[in-house]
């Protein structure tokens, strides 16, 4: 598994962003500074362990889902797939490097192309609805804390949000409905090629009938193991409300206090940003990702605070994460040789 130019391309121009993200903020540094400064480290071990907690769970979630055909899987390596595939998620637009990154350590971990990619289809199955579930509930309840965005926000979230379910009722009706099928594989593509958003239909047919095989076998794996399958959603559940709650601890850290804004209001604006990220393109979604949260923070606490509390939440939960995956990575490709 080597680095690739584009890879390498992505990585600077998340460095790039880095920098140009410091550059936006110069005018507030030395207030930003003071503040950053003054944290509680007692807050931030805690943030730190969540990070890593988080992943750690995708790690057990996918040792758990393997053990369906390779009962000797460990959770070592199950944890050490998932932070590689964070880092791979991280240099590639849209997050599209990981999952090959994951099946070619499954395949070097001792499970089969045919198992690997049943299992990553499953799970990504599975980490779309617990993301749809979080979110509708989010929406659902907090729906005053959507209303104090303007109404461009609020338009972006509900799309962000229909985005994400329509990527599971699609995956759905490719696989379930043979009309559907068809018509996409031989009419639907094509629009997509005149609107030139893929540029060869045979080559998008072929992905397409693979998925479908593949998606088939993860099919069957669901259906044979639906207890597994629960447990796994559950623990994508927990994992993805932890990773919303930690945004409340920056802001904590920084001895920041609120009168009438609770910790499930600032899960609702982080949850919101994970629906808007979505239209964040830019590999790990950097630069849109750290404006939008400047945004939407700002709504509950000064900018200030919030641009604090981004730089902080960004560098725990999607840099520090990062490094920690390239060494994973770095080890791994080592230990191979």
């Amino acid at each position: 598994m080597k680095m690739s130019k584009s890879k390498i391309l992505n990585f600077a121009i998340i460095i790039s962003v880095i920098g140009l993200m410091f550059f936006v903020i110069a005018n507030d540094f030395s207030s930003i500074t003071r503040l950053l400064k003054n944290i509680r480290l007692s807050y931030v071990v805690l943030i730190v362990l969540l990070s890593i907690l988080y992943h750690i769970l995708v790690g057990v979630s996918l040792t758990r889902l393997a053990r369906v055909t390779n009962p000797k899987y460990s959770y070592v390596k199950g944890i050490h797939n998932a932070f590689i595939a964070a880092f791979f998620h991280g240099i590639t637009p849209g997050s599209s490097g990981g999952q090959v990154a994951q099946a070619i350590i499954f395949n070097k971990q001792g499970v089969n192309s045919g198992s690997a990619a049943s299992i990553l289809w499953l799970e990504f199955i599975i980490h779309q609805a617990a993301l749809i579930i979080v979110g509708f509930v989010f929406l659902f309840t907090k729906f005053g804390v959507l209303q104090s965005l303007n109404s461009t926000m609020q338009t972006l979230v509900i799309l962000g949000f229909i985005a994400n379910l329509l990527v599971l009722v699609f995956l759905f009706l490719i696989v379930q409905s043979h009309r559907f099928n068809r018509w996409f594989l031989f009419s639907g593509l094509y629009i997509l090629k005149q609107l030139r958003i893929i540029k060869s239909v045979e080559k998008n047919q072929k992905r397409i009938s693979d998925f479908v095989e593949q998606f088939d076998q993860a099919q069957a794996m669901f259906i044979n193991n639906l207890d597994e399958v629960a447990k796994v959603t559950f623990v994508y559940i927990l994992k993805i409300s932890l990773f919303y709650f930690i945004p409340y601890l920056v802001i904590r850290s920084f001895g920041v206090t609120f009168i009438s804004v609770t910790f499930i209001d600032i899960m609702a604006l982080s949850a919101f940003l994970g629906m808007l990220k979505v239209f964040a393109p830019l590999p790990g979604g950097a630069g849109g990702t750290e404006v939008l949260f400047i945004i939407l923070f700002s709504l509950v606490t000064n900018q200030i605070v919030a641009t604090s509390t981004m730089i902080l939440w960004r560098f725990v939960s999607f840099y520090m994460i990062m490094l920690i995956g390239f060494i994973f990575y770095i080890t791994y490709k080592t230990k191979l040789r």
